[in-house]
């Protein structure tokens, strides 16, 4: 009996087998299902060398779609290059995973050098350019890194690496052309379509003001006029104090209004005053009692006279929300995002005449209100500023 049911399991397993075999289009579409029923929770895909900078902050995202672009790419290589469906799905999945970490490692090195301050001056002008070059240069990575897995995938008789490169040419050509229709929409460049960059700030106007802001090249507080002008330290600070804040508050010991220095959450080490001698009866500026001094970076200032404001500016926590400027005639909005590079903008004050100094990146820039126009004031970061009544 029991020989029987032997010989019974070991003929339905050879009629399936033979039925996989001679109908490959069913073998196929059950690692396409599979696949799908996997990755139906997320909601965006990522793929290839540049999936380690499209929104790499969702983890979750970046390991169920790079398992769907493996499916979609093995169908090419079925369709096109006759690979055996099944080993040709996964191997692309694992090929997929494999150029994914190694992107994340070389994107990680590069976010550094691209987002340091003098890096960020030179991008600022020339990024459009520039994303085309990264995303070939990504291109380019992905069909090496894949080419050998796309040689294994191939039949045996055909095995070569001449064909194996010509297969990762051409899956990685088709699947980067559906990543850039894909993410195309999400790019939000306004910054360049709708403003209109300056290299100075030659259209600063009158006002009086003083910016003062943190130099992460120089670590220290500095001071600048308006319009670029008057450039000079006033306090020396700690390499580790670069990233914290700048704020104006009463002083504890006489009531009187200093500059102080905030690290975050409120640490006492790096909480203390930086200059004194400011007299708001005398000076515009915005005092600031106890908070939460991270977030403040977000809330727009506002030094115009006016009682009803003639603009109003937003500064959107991340670079995908950007600056919104808003008037009594309209709206517009100024933001540079891409899944491959973006700039955040904070620390904005508007200023009467119609201007506003703010924080993009590692740079301070001054933004004319109704033309539009961003100047490069400085390479610097948490700007406050001060002017005379």
């Amino acid at each position: 009996m029991s020989s029987l049911r032997e010989k019974n399991r070991s003929h339905r397993f050879a009629l399936t087998r033979a039925s996989i075999e001679g109908n490959p289009r069913r073998w196929m579409s059950l690692h396409v299902w599979i696949a799908v029923l996997v990755i139906l929770i997320p909601t965006t895909t990522y793929a290839n060398v540049s999936t380690g900078g499209l929104w790499s902050n969702a983890f979750f995202h970046l390991v169920f779609g790079n398992a769907m672009i493996g499916v979609f790419e093995g169908s090419l290589a079925w369709v096109f290059f006759r690979a055996t469906p099944g080993i040709a799905i996964w191997g692309l999945i694992l090929a997929n995973y494999f150029s994914m970490f190694v992107g994340l490692f070389l994107l990680a090195g590069m976010n550094s050098i691209l987002h340091h301050p003098e890096a960020e001056r030179y991008l600022l002008f020339h990024l459009p350019a520039l994303l085309i070059i990264m995303l070939i240069a990504c291109w380019l990575a992905t069909v090496v890194l894949e080419w050998p897995f796309c040689r294994h995938i191939l039949p045996e008789k055909k095995r070569s690496w001449r064909r194996g490169f010509v297969m990762s040419v051409v899956l990685q050509a088709i699947s980067y052309a559906v990543l850039v229709i894909l993410y195309l929409p999400a790019c939000r460049m306004t910054l360049y379509s709708e403003g209109r960059l300056e290299r100075d700030v030659s259209f600063a106007k009158k006002p009086s003001a003083v910016v003062y802001f943190i130099d992460p090249l120089r670590p220290g507080v500095w001071r600048i006029s308006l319009d670029g002008s008057s450039r000079k330290k006033t306090s020396p600070i700690h390499i580790g104090e670069s990233s914290c804040s700048l704020h104006f508050k009463k002083a504890e010991e006489d009531g009187g209004i200093g500059l102080w220095l905030h690290g975050y959450p409120n640490d006492k080490k790096t909480c203390r005053i930086i200059a004194t001698g400011f007299h708001p009866g005398k000076e515009a500026l915005i005092v600031k009692e106890d908070e939460d001094w991270e977030r403040s970076k977000w809330r727009t200032q506002n030094l115009q006279r006016e009682e009803s404001p003639t603009w109003k500016a937003y500064a959107g926590p991340t670079p995908y929300l950007g600056l919104r400027v808003e008037s009594r005639t309209g709206s517009y909005h100024l933001t540079l995002y891409t899944p491959l590079y973006s700039l955040a903008w904070g620390n904005a004050t508007i200023l009467p005449g119609d201007q506003m100094v703010a924080q993009l990146g590692s740079m301070i820039v001054l933004v004319d209100l109704p033309t539009r126009r961003v100047g490069l004031l400085t390479t610097g970061r948490a700007p406050v500023v001060v002017m005379k009544k």
